[in-house]
């Protein structure tokens, strides 16, 4: 019996080598959209782990404060609630957080360049948070007073920007403003460069205002309760405020506030992603199945192309089992050379895809994913193929040979 696969499989390759433009068509098949099914998967899941530890800076107790519309949308929250907010009893520490945008998120540095993510906060934003600094200090009460200039960055924008050997005392620019680095941030050991804080730029409110940013809205605060037994009752005194303010500042109905701590953000980050990696990795599964039916044309294709070879085959004495066995095993070759081919791919691609979506460090192989890609690649191709070569196992030899 050994011998008689051994001998199928020599058969097989010599069949594939002399086929080769099918062979190379099935190969770039598999490869392409193995390669696509687990890029997919490897950033995705990195997505996930990102997007997860996007809240975890916050302190254990601190929760966010934030205005939704009808359908769960953002609005920005006037500072005259954000203030209000900030007088409600059992409150430890509040800063507002107000996310620059267009030319304000550039920093640069002789010439160097990064779009980033950039925050005014002030100086009770270091107390809500759980960051350590790397070198420097955080904002001071004196940064809250007045437009001082100054700002804190995150470790990696530092190296990129250049200021990674002495950056104490150094000026950048963020957008036209030029702002004195006080301090760096500790490496929070993140991926994602739009929303990891080893990319991030922290000026005070004062300095946002002093370079040109609207401060008469925030997109969000953060709250450290003084008392984390009365934590819920905080949240819905907060809620009640905001949402009654909110209203009346705005003048129309359907707003809410939306108070939410670190825990339950971690846990809907983490929920979106999946939801979003699930229907990217279906997407990349109808690629698999759209090959494998091309896959499954071409060898129906070349059984009609090998009719004659076929029955040469069943006129010598193979059995329609070996012309099965045969074929199958010239799908199984094609997939296993396309799963190797994908995978190489992919992990030369993951990398580079990865950096399109901001994610910064290196991409851990999951052979788990990898594997089970690479064993569905297979079953399906493997599985397409049988109806071709049921249908070469029943050739009529004489028919066969008699054919043009």
């Amino acid at each position: 019996m050994i011998i008689r696969w051994t001998n199928s499989v020599a058969d097989a390759l010599l069949s594939l080598r002399v086929h080769w433009l099918s062979t190379a068509f099935g190969l770039v098949s598999v490869a392409a959209a193995v390669a696509a099914f687990s890029t997919t998967l490897l950033v995705s899941g990195a997505m996930t782990d990102v997007l997860g530890k996007r809240f975890e800076y916050l302190g254990r107790d601190a929760m966010t404060v934030s205005v939704a519309d009808g359908e769960n949308h953002n609005l920005p929250m006037s500072i005259s609630t954000y203030r209000a907010l900030a007088r409600i009893a059992g409150i430890s520490a509040i800063a507002p957080i107000i996310e620059l945008s267009g030319k304000n998120s550039r920093a640069s540095h002789g010439k160097h360049s990064v779009v980033t993510q950039a925050i005014a906060t002030t100086s009770d934003y270091f107390r809500v948070s759980s960051l350590s600094l790397k070198f420097g200090r955080g904002l001071a009460v004196a940064d809250d007073q007045r437009a001082t200039k100054t700002c804190v960055i995150g470790s990696e924008l530092a190296a990129r920007l250049g200021l990674q050997n002495n950056p104490l005392g150094q000026y950048m620019q963020l957008g036209e403003a030029s702002v004195r680095v006080i301090g760096v941030l500790a490496p929070t050991m993140e991926s994602g460069k739009f929303i990891s804080l080893d990319y991030v730029v922290i000026i005070s409110m004062e300095t946002a205002r002093a370079i040109g940013v609207d401060t008469g809205q925030i997109d969000r605060a953060l709250v450290m309760p003084s008392n984390t037994a009365f934590a819920g009752d905080l949240r819905d005194r907060m809620a009640r405020l905001v949402s009654t303010r909110e209203w009346a500042e705005k003048g129309k109905g359907g707003l809410s506030a939306r108070v939410e701590t670190r825990d339950q953000l971690i846990k809907a980050s983490k929920e979106a992603s999946e939801k979003q990696g699930l229907v990217v990795s279906l997407i990349a599964s109808l690629s698999l199945l759209v090959s494998s039916i091309g896959i499954m044309n071409v060898a129906y294709l070349g059984v009609t192309e090998r009719f004659r070879e076929i029955g040469l085959r069943r006129a010598v004495g193979a059995s329609s089992v070996g012309i099965q066995r045969l074929l199958l095993i010239e799908s199984l070759l094609v997939s296993i050379g396309g799963d190797f081919i994908g995978i190489g791919i992919s992990m030369l691609a993951a990398q580079p895809v990865a950096r399109l979506f901001g994610i910064q460090q290196a991409l851990p192989l999951d052979f788990s994913k990898i594997g089970l890609v690479s064993l569905l690649a297979i079953g399906i191709t493997v599985g397409f193929c049988l109806a071709p070569a049921r249908r070469a196992a029943t050739v009529d030899p004489v028919a066969a040979l008699r054919s043009d």
